[in-house]
């Protein structure tokens, strides 16, 4: 195979695309992983809302990366042409993981919005992995049999 055909090869374009968002997304966490208060600081001079605000921000900069991965490879899936389970798999994974775990930390847990947060940063990730287990199948398949 040729570096042209490797290029151009939809597996290496996906991986690519993959690698630039996540990428981007983790500098971002990591801006927001290193420096919580300094970015709080911008909206806020309260300590209270700080102190609060700091926890909240944590499971923000994981959820950067996470967002990031689920919005790339919905939008992969929805390029290619396959809009129906990618909308079940996204509308699963808020209705069922994200709504439910949230409350149950938010209010059960008496976690609060920290808990509402932890719940959509949970809900990313299975719809992340999700979305990237059907993809791989779909490339699988393709390999496997080209003729489908």
């Amino acid at each position: 195979m040729s570096i042209a055909n490797a290029i151009s090869s939809p597996i290496f374009l996906i991986g690519l695309g993959l690698l630039l968002s996540v990428s981007f997304m983790a500098l971002s966490s990591l801006a927001m992983f290193l420096l919580p208060k300094t970015i709080l600081g911008f909206f806020t001079s309260d300590q209270e809302i700080i102190i609060t605000g700091v926890s909240i921000i944590i499971v923000c900069a994981l959820f950067q990366v996470l967002d990031g991965a689920q919005l790339t490879l919905a939008g992969i899936l929805r390029g290619l042409g396959i809009t129906k389970p990618t909308f079940i798999i996204t509308l699963a994974g808020y209705w069922l993981v994200r709504i439910p775990l949230g409350y149950y930390l938010g209010y059960i847990h008496n976690l609060k919005a920290l808990g509402f947060w932890i719940g959509l940063a949970v809900a990313l990730l299975v719809v992340a992995c999700s979305l990237g287990a059907y993809l791989f199948v779909i490339f699988r398949k393709k390999i496997t049999n080209p003729a489908s």
